[in-house]
């Protein structure tokens, strides 16, 4: 597998729609926008490569519930309705 890391990518920032308060506090207001350039010369890979994360809260949830149903469907449990 490629490495992707963070520095791969470089953050910009910029600010937007400024707006100071000077009459109560003196306070600046602005939208800030993050946008990420791509490194190539920093990474092993390229942007096209295909990542395959594995999400574990959902595996690990269907796990919990196969092992109920088969101890619900395998146990001579009396049925409440």
């Amino acid at each position: 597998m490629n490495k992707l890391t963070f520095p791969s990518y470089r953050q910009k920032r910029k600010k937007t729609d400024i707006v100071t308060e000077t009459k109560e506090n003196d306070t600046v207001v602005y939208r800030e926008i993050y946008t990420y350039d791509f490194m190539p010369d920093m990474s092993n890979g390229d942007e096209t490569d295909m990542v395959t994360i594995l999400n574990i809260p959902y595996v690990v949830s269907q796990s919990i519930l196969l092992k109920i149903y088969e101890y619900i469907t395998t146990e001579k449990l009396p049925f409440i309705y």
